[in-house]
């Protein structure tokens, strides 16, 4: 007799529970609609199982099914397994055990992994850090993560099955060892060249004006075409670090660089966009990798890897790859921010003479630089000369007046000086600075 129903009325479990009770053979197929299960019994015994279209054991298959709840099930007493097929005998309550654990598993891995045409790519230098073993499944797993394949790919073309890949695939994105930079979905849509070529340009021209909401439109119109295009990619940082949007940034970097292996400006960005995370350690791991990539040693990237060592209280670290960054550029003057940084690294380790040398020198190259010359007005308070640390500060005023953090450090200096007066109104001004 046949045994017909709805999984929104009985579980899939009971199903299968009540047919290997009854030792029923036949087939049981169960109709989503977009999927089609079937389980062939012989004896009240599992014989063969499968998902069209899905490649798999006949245990991964149940297993799978196990987490369908909706769709109408239809069982026809007498059906045999097709020829050519696989057939086994499986107990069906040792599969019930352990579907159940996996159904409470998956709805955790469901989570982080919503969709098969989700693409993954590898934080090479986490993983490349990690003390962390990582298990031979999700070893397998690691050559094929090449932000291209989708989750179906890397299910089908590792053999491992669905819920093996998603267990694993859930422990390496929870670790930070693979991110995800977007869907496969995209890619089989029409790329109209043209079309895409004028909703870039019309982005190019908006991002210039400083019009974000009108570019993000448009870069967001040609990744939904083009879901690879690493140009669109990097302007959505671009226009995301604009609205100090710090993860959307990190996000959109982190696939700019995905789909453009070679370019090393989103890599720059991305750790910048990593820092203002609070994620100073994964960014300078990233300028550990343009450096790899590279081969060679910019002064620009030693000079942000020494502000990155700051930020990670390494301060040996930070003076190391200032001093290496100073040495690159020879008799050229560099930039105020290597100045800038260069200080601070001597400063907390408590070398306030040669901050000061710093400094000095800073202001003869850039004398225009008002946040050096507050620097220097506060490593010059440090040091009990107030009367120089008060001109230093009025220096910078003179260069930015707008600076809320000059007109407060002045203050600080008038009022160890016994100008009370004089400092109150320092610190108003340093409040209607900020407020502006």
């Amino acid at each position: 007799m046949a045994i017909r129903g709805s999984l929104r009325e009985a579980s899939l479990p009971d199903v299968l529970q009540l047919l290997s009770m009854g030792n029923k053979m036949g087939l049981l197929t169960i109709d989503r609609g977009d999927q089609v299960g079937r389980i062939y019994f012989d004896g009240g015994r599992i014989a063969h199982a499968e998902i069209e279209h899905r490649h798999g054991t006949a245990e991964e298959a149940v297993y799978l099914m196990f987490t369908w709840d909706d769709g109408a099930f239809n069982f026809e007493p007498s059906r045999h397994p097709p020829e050519g097929v696989t057939v086994t005998s499986i107990d069906p309550q040792s599969v019930l055990l352990e579907g159940a654990r996996r159904v409470d598993e998956w709805a955790v891995v469901e989570k982080k992994i919503h969709s098969f045409d989700l693409v993954f790519a590898l934080e090479r230098q986490e993983l490349l850090r990690t003390k962390l073993e990582l298990t031979a499944d999700q070893q397998a797993l690691l050559p094929l993560i090449d932000g291209h394949r989708d989750v179906a790919a890397l299910i089908e073309q590792s053999g491992l099955g669905e819920f093996v890949v998603g267990k694993e695939l859930y422990g390496l994105i929870t670790a930070g060892f693979v991110v995800e930079v977007g869907r496969s979905g995209a890619a089989a849509k029409p790329v109209d060249g043209p079309d895409l070529d004028e909703h870039r340009n019309l982005g190019m021209a908006f991002f210039r004006a400083a019009m974000y909401e009108e570019a993000m439109a448009e870069f967001t119109r040609v990744l939904d075409v083009k879901e690879d295009d690493a140009s669109a990619a990097f302007y959505v940082g671009l226009i995301s670090i604009a609205r100090r949007d710090w993860a959307t940034a990190a996000s959109a970097f982190q696939r700019a660089t995905c789909y453009a292996p070679e370019a090393i400006t989103p890599l720059h960005n991305l750790s910048y966009a990593l820092a203002k995370l609070g994620q100073p350690d994964k960014a300078r791991r990233v300028c550990d990798e343009i450096l790899e990539r590279t081969g060679r040693r910019e002064p620009v990237v030693l000079t942000w890897s020494g502000a990155l060592a700051i930020k990670m209280r390494d301060h040996k670290l930070a003076n190391s790859e200032l001093a290496a960054a100073r040495a690159l550029w020879d008799d050229s003057r560099p930039p105020a921010v290597w100045y800038h940084h260069s200080a601070l690294a001597a400063a907390l380790e408590g070398d306030l003479e040669r901050a000061e040398k710093v400094l000095s020198d800073a202001i003869e190259a850039h004398p225009h630089g008002a946040a050096l010359h507050n620097n220097l007005a506060v490593v010059l308070g440090r040091r009990g000369r107030y009367d120089e640390a008060r001109a230093a500060a009025e220096r910078g005023i003179s260069a930015n007046a707008s600076l809320p953090q000059l007109h407060a450090n002045l203050g600080d200096v008038l009022l160890h000086t016994g100008m009370h007066a004089e400092a109150q109104a320092a610190y108003r001004r340093g409040r209607q600075s900020a407020l502006r």
